[in-house]
């Protein structure tokens, strides 16, 4: 059940990405979003059959580049990584540092500070 759900809500972020009138930015995370999120899944078959794996940094640039939620969602579906300690530290530090970005951005646009999302 848990897969079927983080997978919809996969899909719906990334529909959401590609939808959005906000232009090539929302089609890179869109695409980043995929992109990470197969490569986790390929990582975790290489897992079960115990093949050469993807570095860990791989993963988090791929996370800096915009992937965490594909990350968070795989983490889900496949339950992978869940439980190693030292990539869930540096992966979540990466991800709240971008929320505090986006928060960051999102205030300044709400003091009038800078315009975002205009329409041209």
């Amino acid at each position: 059940m848990k897969v079927i759900i983080s997978l919809i809500i996969f899909a719906g972020i990334c529909l959401l990405f590609f939808h959005l009138p906000w232009g090539y930015g929302a089609g890179y995370l869109g695409g980043i979003s995929i992109g990470t999120y197969l490569i986790f899944a390929l990582d975790k078959i290489k897992a079960i059959k115990q093949w050469r794996r993807i570095p860990e940094m791989t993963f988090y640039c791929l996370s800096a580049l915009g992937g965490s939620l594909a990350i968070l969602a795989g983490e889900l579906t496949f339950g992978h990584k869940r439980s190693k300690s030292s990539f869930n530290r540096i992966f979540y530090t990466i991800f709240i540092l971008q929320c505090l970005i986006i928060a960051g951005v999102l205030w300044l646009k709400y003091r009038g500070i800078i315009p975002l999302f205009t329409e041209s």
